[in-house]
């Protein structure tokens, strides 16, 4: 039922005093962006009704009035199923609204630009000023068939949806296979219409009967169109693969893409190559945008001729009941349709949400927040208890006042069954009793008054494989006959038994400090095989009013944050321990505080970190590949602890959480006496990055070193006479001359460090058919993996528990820094690519996951490496490529030639600067890049370069990288053996650039033309760097208080031209400076 006709709608005048206040009110979300979408509340007029305390009252034809008395559009629909959905426009700056039991006088309205809905027995139509779309009733499963652009008249009939699940075992089901979809409208215009598609993926072939509820929101005035899915399925297949909004066309009608948020953009050319953008990405030709916007990415592959060419939204995996979904499709052909898409992401990522609320759950509320902290977390308990009914919502509210009066915890009466509230300082959790299983139902700051959790959630999850075959998934908070929750001190024991499959479940969890700590072990029948466990998956909802200031980290490469993150979407998921998932950690929070969660594994065991933010919650999820995987009777016994810690502060408190624990009770934390770098390496201020053989490499870089004037070392590629990346790992015999270059460059005072890799066997090679095969890690199916990098070998990947694959590496380190002199090796992708899971049971460690990879693999590989090392004449190091924390006690530096991504922040130098050198960048792109990267590096306390020799001959780069690395080696106690500080506050504006990175490709970042950072050294100093890349002065001020710094009023300035005076410091203050063109300076305060 329309409560206006098609193109007629009421403009509410109410018939009120300006300022207005009602029974029920409408807590709309602010609209934001280029495009204000009208916003939309669905309800139960019933349910209303009694939570305002007006039963009999109909709610069934309501009006909207804008609490200050502002007209509103407006716009009612009735279900069928006694629901009704009311559409209505925002006013500028109004978040309050009264929802009326009816509709107050209004004047028609005349909207040309209106949404319409033209309905047949075969199709539904919507059209509007920007598209016209087409759903088939009997086909396609329901999706759009047929998208026409309305102002260039372009028509795409040759696309598909290929809206999908997939398993490794069942294969691919597609939701447009179901030839009996259920269409229908659930309203039409014309401010927003709405169409609502039931189909079953596989046409209700798939195991498990998975099945999607579409709605297809469109609106006036915006060419987004809001699409929601909810994925529900019978049983509990675990899915490798949901896909929402697979846009593929089959026809060649899009000649370009563009990645949003990347600046990155190209023409199609059918060249197999994929491409990323976030929060959105298109495909274009010439004014027609086919775009979607999914916080935390799109997709977009050039497949044309081959799977298609298609922009794509949400890619996950699934493994439960149910999974919510969203993102938005954008059709435009209209002038600065790119502009608009691009401008307009904030309000399209999402159907804008509003929330119903009465006057009298207001009331409640606020009684319950004035008790304290118990009171204001019972009102939220009470919200996320209620679900969506308001009058539910009342009555529990009622329950905790009326416990409040007599003196008692108002939680209590919320607690149902064997229910518990867990205390830990200002953390309170609530561990729910769903009826056969266990909940965590709410994650409560108590000091500052509000729940942290976006929805109820499992306490731990776990995909397991029944002796059919069938992968499903057992959840904490389903299927148990029993469950028990006993506390005793400050620790509570959490128990599950009576499982159908004969699963029994402990969880440990230590309550002290706001920390709340676990341990979870899983006991296995006979009958079925853990494959893999995640125990822990936080869902964080927003934190304060807005999101906006809530900001998102995780531990991509040196480490990324992202501000607004559910508005601008982020998605890391990447294996641990690796270059790109350094540290099992993530943190969501804002200026009030947050959540730190990390898993606490001292022994570095296999885990896949998932870091996510979008489609209206954040979440941070660990994933731990079972131990003896597929073997029937495994169980699981979780190394270390999951931490989820109560947090103030930033990403720089974080980390020093990550620290404190990993410095005390980690077994890689470097132990100096043991290792025992050498002081030269430590001393090294500048790399060069060379390749060939000698007469390529000794004067350049002789020249390089001369340039730069302070210790400089060089990475030497290519010394070797087989190709690179080809017949590994026989990299004898040298090219002519190696060695005695080797030689001239010690003479010339650099030091020399040449390139080996410490994985990768070449498949081709006799030696690995007949002996290298037996070493080389397997899939599940007794195959050896492969890797290729474009040199046209196949390599496998070599298990490192195998004494043969040790052996190889020892011996081709040592020959070299014997044979040929060198001061130390560089062993490749060790801490870069993640751990094989390994299923070769003839090698000795368990099957798949583990800590197998560190523990029984790596580490003993390099200790005895290193053992050997000690009894050569003078003083070798050995360093790997990238970060993966667990090899810090074993590597004497880290190669982070990779720390180029947008976002990024210096997270790992916080946790590990000054205990192992990190040293390098890639340093392709422009001049400004190149100076970016220099001053970058500096502040971030890594050792220079990675710079190829002919860098001193660019006029601005080369000097800046020079004056960087002089600055590093003045700063060498700080930068070497020191450890970071929190960065400096600058108060003022500061300039932004845009250069090209050149990481992979074109590599566009914007960065500030400040950099700076903080480092303390051992004898109660603070230098705090300041590095401006542009060629214009710069000013701004820094400043601080007594908690960042604790002078005694001495400093020093330091520049590359040495050490002068500098002002007094008092115990906080404000400091102005001016810093000229390319000018790098510190200030080394005295706190002793």
């Amino acid at each position: 039922m329309i409560a206006c006709p098609p193109m007629l709608l009421g403009l509410c005048l109410p018939l009120l005093a300006p300022a207005l206040d009602g029974p029920v009110i409408i807590l709309p979300e602010a609209a934001t962006g280029a495009a204000a979408l009208p916003q939309t509340v669905t309800f139960d007029p019933v349910d209303v009704a009694r939570a305002a305390g007006m039963e009999g009252v109909e709610f069934s034809h309501p009006g909207v009035v804008a609490a200050d008395g502002g007209a509103v559009l407006s716009q009612v629909t009735a279900h069928p199923e006694g629901t009704v959905t009311v559409a209505f426009v925002p006013l500028p700056g109004v978040y309050r609204y009264l929802l009326t039991p009816t509709a107050p006088a209004a004047e028609p309205v005349y909207l040309a630009d209106a949404v319409t809905v033209e309905e047949t027995d075969e199709s539904i139509v919507v059209s509007n000023a920007y598209y016209r779309v087409t759903h088939p009733k009997r086909e396609n499963g329901g999706l759009p068939s047929v998208i026409e652009f309305i102002d260039s008249g372009k028509r795409l009939d040759a696309f598909l949806i290929n809206d999908r699940v997939y398993s490794a075992t069942s294969g691919g089901h597609l939701l447009r296979e179901d030839p009996a979809p259920e269409v229908r409208v659930l309203g039409e215009g014309p401010l927003a219409a709405v169409v609502e598609v039931q189909s079953r993926y596989g046409g209700g072939r798939a195991p498990g009967a998975p099945r999607a509820t579409y709605r297809f929101h469109y609106f006036r005035g915006t060419p987004g169109i809001a699409v929601e899915a909810d994925v529900t399925q019978a049983g509990s297949t675990s899915w490798a693969e949901l896909h929402l909004l697979e846009v593929n066309d089959q026809s060649g009608a899009f000649t370009g893409w563009v990645g949003g948020g990347t600046d990155q953009e190209g023409e199609l050319t059918a060249s197999g190559q994929s491409y990323a953008g976030n929060p959105w990405g298109a495909i274009i030709d010439g004014p027609n945008v086919l775009g979607i916007v999914c916080p935390g990415g799109v997709r977009i592959h050039d497949g044309h001729g081959e799977y298609g060419t298609y922009v794509h939204g949400p890619w996950v995996s699934w493994s439960g009941a149910k999974e919510r979904l969203n993102a938005t499709l954008w059709v435009s052909a209209a002038e600065g349709a790119l502009g608009d898409l691009a401008a307009a992401t904030a309000s399209t990522a999402t159907v804008a949400r509003t929330s119903l609320v009465t006057t009298l759950i207001e009331g409640l509320e606020a009684r319950l927040a004035a008790s304290g902290d118990q009171g204001r977390m019972a009102a939220a308990m009470a919200g996320r208890m209620a679900g969506p009914s308001l009058s539910n919502r009342r009555e529990l509210l009622e329950t905790s006042v009326a416990a409040l009066a007599q003196g008692g915890d108002p939680r209590q009466p919320l607690l149902t069954g064997g229910s518990r509230v867990l205390e830990a300082g200002d953390l309170a959790l609530v561990v729910a009793d769903t009826g056969d299983g266990l909940a965590l139902a709410s994650l409560f700051d108590q000091a500052v008054g509000r729940e942290m959790a976006s929805t109820s959630q499992p306490l731990w999850s776990a995909s397991v494989r029944l002796a059919s075959e069938e992968l499903v998934e057992v959840r904490s908070d389903a299927g148990f006959e029993a469950t028990k929750v006993s506390v005793a001190g400050g620790t509570a024991q959490l128990e599950w038994s009576g499982h159908e499959m004969g699963i029994e479940a402990r969880m440990e969890v230590r309550l002290a400090d706001s920390r709340v700590s676990t341990r979870l072990s899983i006991d296995m029948p006979d009958s079925a095989a853990l494959m893999s466990v995640v125990p822990l998956n936080l869902r964080l909802g927003p934190l304060g009013e807005t999101g906006a200031d809530d900001a998102l980290l995780y531990p991509m490469v040196s480490g990324g944050l992202v501000t607004d993150p559910i508005t601008q979407g982020v998605s890391h998921v990447g294996q641990y321990p690796s270059g790109w998932t350094c540290i099992p950690m993530g943190a969501y929070y804002d200026p009030e505080g947050g959540l730190y969660a990390a898993w606490h594994d001292p022994l570095a065991g296999t885990k896949d970190v998932l870091v996510q933010a979008g489609s209206g919650e954040a979440r941070i999820q660990f994933t731990y590949p079972a131990e003896d995987a597929g073997v029937l009777g495994n169980g699981f016994r979780q190394p270390g602890e999951m931490v989820v810690h109560l947090m103030r502060g930033d990403w720089y408190d974080a980390a020093r959480i990550y620290r404190a624990w990993a410095s005390t009770e980690s077994a890689w934390w470097p132990d100096e006496a043991q290792r025992r770098t050498p002081e030269w390496m430590k001393e090294v201020a500048v790399w060069a990055n060379a390749s060939g053989g000698p007469e390529d490499v000794v004067d350049a870089v002789s020249e390089f070193a001369e340039y730069m004037g302070v210790p400089t070392a060089v990475h030497w590629y290519n010394w070797h006479q087989i190709p690179f990346d080809v017949e590994y790992p026989h990299y004898f015999p040298t090219k002519p001359g190696v060695a005695e270059g080797v030689a001239e460059l010690q003479a010339a005072g650099v030091r020399v460090m040449p390139y080996i890799n410490g994985r990768l066997w070449d498949t081709a090679l006799e030696d690995f058919k007949s002996s290298g095969i037996a070493a080389a890690t397997k899939d599940e199916e007794g195959a050896y993996y492969t890797e290729e990098y474009g040199s046209g070998a196949v390599l496998a990947p070599m298990c490192p528990t195998q004494e043969l694959w040790r052996g190889i590496v020892t011996d081709t380190v040592l020959r070299l820094c014997d044979e040929v002199g060198v001061d130390g090796v560089y062993i490749d992708q060790v801490a870069a690519a993640s751990p094989r899971l390994c299923f070769d049971a003839t090698h000795g460690h368990p099957l798949c996951g583990g800590s197998w990879w560190t523990d029984g693999g790596y580490w003993p590989m390099l200790t005895r490496l290193r053992e050997r090392l000690r009894a050569l004449p003078g003083e070798k190091m050995i360093t790997t490529e990238c970060n993966a924390e667990p090899y810090t006690h074993l590597f004497d530096g880290y190669l982070t030639w990779h720390f180029q991504y947008h976002h990024q922040i210096p997270l790992f130098a916080a946790v590990y600067g000054g205990q192992v050198q990190l040293f390098g960048r890639s340093f392709g792109g422009d001049s400004m890049a190149q100076r970016l990267k220099a001053a970058e590096a500096l502040v971030w306390g890594e050792q220079l370069g990675w710079a190829p020799c002919g860098i001193i001959h660019d006029p601005l780069a080369g000097p800046m990288l020079r004056r960087c690395a002089r600055l590093r080696h003045a700063l060498q106690p700080f930068l070497a053996v020191g450890e970071m500080a929190h960065p400096p506050t600058i108060v003022g504006e500061i300039p932004e650039v845009t250069s090209d990175w050149q990481w992979s490709g074109t590599w566009i970042r914007t960065d500030k033309v400040l950099q700076c950072g903080a480092w303390r050294d051992g004898d109660g100093r603070l230098a705090v760097i300041f590095a401006n890349v542009s060629e214009e002065p710069l000013r701004f001020t820094w400043a601080w208080d007594g908690a960042y710094l604790r002078p005694n009023g001495e400093s020093e300035i330091v520049t590359e031209d040495g050490v002068a005076p500098g002002p007094s410091f008092t115990t906080s203050g404000r400091l102005p400076i001016s810093l000229a063109p390319l000018e790098v300076r510190a200030y080394v305060v005295d706190e002793g």
